[in-house]
């Protein structure tokens, strides 16, 4: 963590709460932040993964309070059903796509974000591209979508093509995991949508964490939307 930013972590402790969530803060915070949704905890995905590690410091160096959050049975995050375990639960919700849960999670997360800060972005990584889209669509968010190595071929995301507000795709160029449409039929599909091919990428972003992070910060900047939050 850089000397000028600090993080807090907070387990579930009122009543209602089910997730485990991480605040990183800048020393001088704009007023708007960040919601980052974490990837598939099935494949060992949560709140410490280094994609989202990245975003949040390059995020709270720019000025933005970033929160980052466990999915249920996850970290120290509630379990999601009595006495099943942390794969088996989350291999099931791989397998039957049921995201009930998952959805009601970062819900959570995003009413414990509203009150640190306004939430001024909503991102994701992986499997957390998707919960990011549909927790849009489900709190009838406006707000820009960042959405990293999103698996397009493998879960629906036919509401990014109706989506006014600005939006990046950031794409691993060798993503063997969940491989970019060519660009021409990601224009047909999400037209609204910026893409950031990261050359010689994989779906991890191992050693590319920063270059992807540097993506996000340029989306930011073009499209002014930092500057709404100064």
């Amino acid at each position: 963590m850089d000397a000028a930013l600090h993080e807090t972590r907070h387990l579930p402790a009122r009543p209602g709460e089910q997730v485990e969530i991480a605040c990183t803060f800048p020393g001088d915070a704009r007023r708007g932040g960040a919601l980052l949704c974490s990837p598939q905890p099935h494949l060992g995905g949560d709140l410490d993964n280094n994609v989202l590690r990245a975003l949040a410091r390059a995020l709270a160096n720019a000025g933005l309070p970033v929160l980052r959050f466990n999915y249920r049975s996850v970290g120290g995050s509630c379990a999601a059903l009595p006495g099943v375990q942390r794969w088996e639960y989350w291999k099931g919700v791989a397998e039957r796509g049921e995201h009930g849960r998952v959805l009601e999670d970062a819900a959570e997360a995003y009413e414990r974000a509203a009150r640190l800060f306004v939430p001024a972005l909503l991102g994701g990584y992986s499997f957390g591209a998707y919960v990011a889209l549909r927790l849009a669509e489900r709190l009838a968010l406006d707000l820009p979508l960042v959405l990293v190595a999103p698996p397009l071929g493998r879960l629906d995301f036919r509401a990014l093509g109706a989506r006014a507000n600005p939006c990046l795709l950031v794409l691993a160029e060798k993503d063997a995991l969940d491989p970019a449409p060519a660009r021409d039929e990601l224009s047909r599909l999400y037209p609204g949508a910026r893409v950031a091919l990261l050359d010689g990428a994989d779906h991890f972003f191992l050693g590319r964490e920063e270059a992807c992070a540097a993506a996000v910060l340029d989306f930011l900047g073009e499209t002014g939307w930092l500057e709404r939050f100064t």
